[in-house]
């Protein structure tokens, strides 16, 4: 019962976090995922 309880937390839980990754990532892919390489590359030549 509590393995449920536990696994439907964590499934909504993820769901709200990707509803907001969604919803900021176009805007700000940077602050989302600091630490990958590939959105620091591209953003320089966007403000060049």
């Amino acid at each position: 019962m509590r393995k449920n309880a536990m696994i439907g937390l964590l499934g909504v839980v993820v769901i709200i976090l990707l509803a907001a990754f969604m919803m900021r990532g176009p805007s700000q892919p940077n602050t989302g995922a600091p630490t990958s390489t590939p959105p620091p590359a591209v953003a320089p030549p966007a403000n060049n």
